[in-house]
C-alpha cells in the first residue's frame, strides 16, 4: 500500500480534491481494506464518502471499486463528486443493452457512452455505482466477469449497509439479499467494505452473514452527539372524545408555527418527520396560518419532502437547505429526507410519533448540530403513536420513548454497544439529566449576569417604545439592502421579529440574544442589544 500522504496525492491530483488528513477511523477503514473486508460503522457526517473515494488509490496503479447503494440522491451526488471518474449503471444502460426500441433511449448519449467505456474496459475509471438490482443484471455480470475488469476491480463497497436488512427482507428490494454474489464474478481477493451510521452487533453479524463477508474486521465510532439535547414530550390524545386525530396534531404542530411566524428567518433550521398523509396538510397549515391581510407570508420560510414529489422538487429543497442565507426554515419530512443529506447548520429534529427502529431514529436526529452548535432533537408521542398494535414499532424504540429515569443518552448509545461519557453537562444532554441537574448555571437560572434580576416582561408603555425603537432601527437596515424585494428575508429583521423582542427584557442580555438568534450577523445583534438596555433604564 502506498503511503497515506501518497495516497492523498494522488487521490487529490486525479479528483481535484483538497484532503490533507484523515480522521483515525477513516485511516483504519483505508488500510483495513488492502487486506480483509471491513465493516465500517461510522456516524452520520462522519465522512464515509471519502474512504469510498480513496479505495482506487491504495496501490500504485490506481484501481477501481464497485459502490452500490440503493438510494437516488446519495449515488447522483456521489456521481456529481467524482465526475468523469465514474460511471453509473442506470436503468437507461440495462434497457440499451437489453436493445430495447425506445427512441428516446436510442439517442441517450451518456447510456450509450457509459456501455462503451464498460465494453472497451476503460481503466480511467475508478467506480461503477449501481442499485443492487443493477449491479445484478445479467449483461453487466458478463462484462465484469472479463479478466481485464476482475483486475482492475479490487473492492466492492456497500453503503449504507444497514439497507441490506431493512429493504433486503422487504419484497420490493430482495436484490439487496443477493449482494453478497457480487464476488462470486470478481476475483476471489476483492474486498468489500459495508458502511453503515448505525448497527448494533446483532445488525452487525446478520450484515456480515449476508454480504459473505470473510475475516471481518469491524470499525465502530460512537453515534454520540455531544451538542444535541434529546427530549421527549408527550403530545395530546389522538382519540377517548376530548381531540380528533387533526387536533392532535395541530396543537402539537402550532406552536412552532406561530413561532415561525414571529420570528422569519430567525427561526432555527428544523426538519420536522411526520407520517406522508401529514406532509401536505401541515404545509397547507403553515403557508396559511393565521393569515390576515398585510402581514408577511410564511410561504418562503416552509416545504415538504416526501417520496413521491418530483426530482427536480427534492433537488431544490435539498439546495435551498444546503445555503445558509436561504429564507427556508421548517421542512415538513418523512424518513424520504435524511440518508445522504449534509446540511451543517439543523438546530432542531422534531418527531411527531417515533420512527419504527432505533436505527432510523439515530440517523434523523444525527442531522442537527453537525456545525458543532448546540441543537435539539424533540420526540412527540401520545399512547396511540405506541398501541401495541403497530406492529412495525420496534419494542425498543416504545421502551425508549415511555422512560422516564434513564439518561436517554446511556440509552440510546447502550442500544448500540456504546457507553455515555461521564462528564458530560446535565443540562444540555436530555430532559431526563437536566432535571437533576445542580450546576451553577441551573442554580443560578433566574438570575442575569450579577445580581440584578430581569423582569419576565416590560410594562405595555415599554413594550411600545422598544418596539418602535426596533421597527425604526430594522427598516433603517433593510433600506440598505436595496435589490431585494423583500429584505427583511435577507436580514431576518421584520415587524413581527421586532415586537416579538420587545416583550423579552432578556434579550437586552448579548449572550443570551445571539445564543437564540446565532443567524443574526452580529453587529444586528449588539444594536438590538443595546437598543433593548437603552428601554430598560427608561423611568417609564
Amino acid at each position: 500500500m502506498a503511503s497515506l500522504e501518497t495516497l492523498l496525492l494522488r487521490m487529490n491530483s486525479e479528483m481535484s480534491s483538497q484532503y490533507t488528513y484523515l480522521k483515525d477511523k477513516q485511516e483504519q477503514c483505508i488500510k483495513l481494506c488492502q487486506s480483509r473486508d471491513v465493516l465500517a460503522v461510522l456516524p452520520t457526517g462522519y465522512g464515509k464518502t471519502v474512504i469510498i473515494q480513496a479505495l482506487p488509490y491504495i496501490e500504485e496503479d490506481s484501481k477501481c471499486c464497485l459502490v452500490i447503494n440503493g438510494l437516488n440522491a446519495i449515488i447522483e451526488e456521489q456521481e456529481k463528486r467524482f465526475g468523469d471518474r465514474c460511471i453509473n449503471i442506470t436503468d437507461e444502460v440495462l434497457k440499451l443493452l437489453e436493445k430495447d426500441d425506445n427512441p428516446d433511449l436510442m439517442h441517450s448519449t451518456k447510456a450509450k457512452d457509459t456501455i462503451s467505456r464498460l465494453k472497451n474496459v476503460d481503466l480511467s475509471i475508478r467506480f461503477i455505482l449501481s442499485h443492487p438490482e443493477n449491479i445484478l443484471h445479467p449483461k453487466i455480470k458478463q462484462m465484469l466477469m472479463t479478466e481485464d475488469w476482475s483486475n482492475h476491480i479490487t473492492h466492492v463497497v456497500i453503503d449504507e449497509a444497514h439497507l441490506v436488512l431493512s429493504w433486503g427482507k422487504q419484497e420490493f428490494r430482495p436484490a439487496y439479499m443477493k449482494v453478497g454474489l457480487i464476488k462470486t464474478f470478481l476475483k476471489k481477493d476483492t474486498k468489500i467494505l459495508a458502511l453503515t451510521a448505525t448497527a448494533n452487533l446483532a445488525a452487525q453479524k446478520q450484515i456480515k452473514s449476508v454480504l459473505q463477508m470473510v475475516d471481518t474486521a469491524v470499525i465502530t465510532e460512537s453515534p454520540n452527539r455531544p451538542n444535541v439535547f434529546l427530549e421527549v414530550l408527550k403530545r395530546p390524545p389522538s382519540t377517548g372524545g376530548v381531540n380528533c386525530t387533526e387536533d392532535a396534531m395541530f396543537k402539537t404542530v402550532d406552536p412552532y408555527l406561530h413561532k415561525l411566524k414571529v420570528e422569519g428567518i430567525n427561526f432555527p433550521k428544523t426538519i420536522m418527520y411526520v407520517p406522508l398523509k401529514w406532509c401536505g396538510v401541515l404545509h397547507h397549515r403553515a403557508t396559511t396560518f393565521q393569515e390576515e391581510a398585510g402581514e408577511e407570508e410564511m410561504k418562503p420560510y416552509v416545504s415538504q419532502y416526501h417520496a413521491p414529489q418530483s426530482k427536480d422538487m427534492k433537488a431544490l429543497i435539498t439546495h435551498r437547505m444546503h445555503e445558509t442565507h436561504d429564507s427556508l426554515r421548517l421542512v415538513f419530512a418523512t424518513e424520504a429526507y435524511g440518508t445522504g443529506i449534509d446540511v451543517p447548520d439543523i438546530k432542531q429534529i422534531i418527531h411527531v410519533g417515533p420512527p419504527n427502529t432505533m436505527e432510523t431514529y439515530v440517523q434523523e436526529i444525527g442531522r442537527c448540530g453537525r456545525n458543532g452548535q448546540q441543537a435539539t432533537a424533540v420526540l412527540y408521542y401520545n399512547n396511540t403513536d405506541i398501541a401495541a398494535n403497530k406492529e412495525a414499532l420496534k419494542s425498543e424504540m416504545r421502551e425508549y420513548v415511555k422512560n422516564e429515569d434513564r439518561c436517554r443518552r446511556e440509552f440510546l448509545l447502550g442500544y448500540f454497544g456504546f457507553n455515555a461519557p461521564t462528564n458530560r453537562d446535565k443540562h444540555k444532554c436530555c430532559d431526563i439529566c437536566k432535571k437533576s441537574c445542580s450546576c451553577d448555571l441551573c442554580l443560578n437560572t433566574s438570575c442575569s449576569s450579577g445580581s440584578e434580576e430581569i423582569p419576565m416582561k416590560y410594562s405595555k408603555k415599554k413594550q411600545e417604545v422598544a418596539k418602535h425603537m426596533l421597527m425604526q432601527y430594522f427598516h433603517a437596515e433593510n433600506n440598505l439592502i436595496n435589490e431585494y424585494v423583500f429584505p427583511h428575508l435577507h436580514t431576518g429583521l421584520s415587524d413581527s421579529f421586532a415586537a416579538s423582542l420587545a416583550s423579552k427584557p432578556a434579550y437586552r442580555n448579548y449572550v443570551k440574544l445571539s445564543e437564540d438568534f446565532p443567524m443574526l450577523k452580529g453587529s444586528y445583534l449588539l444594536n438590538i442589544s443595546n437598543i433593548l438596555s437603552q428601554v430598560h433604564t427608561m423611568k417609564i
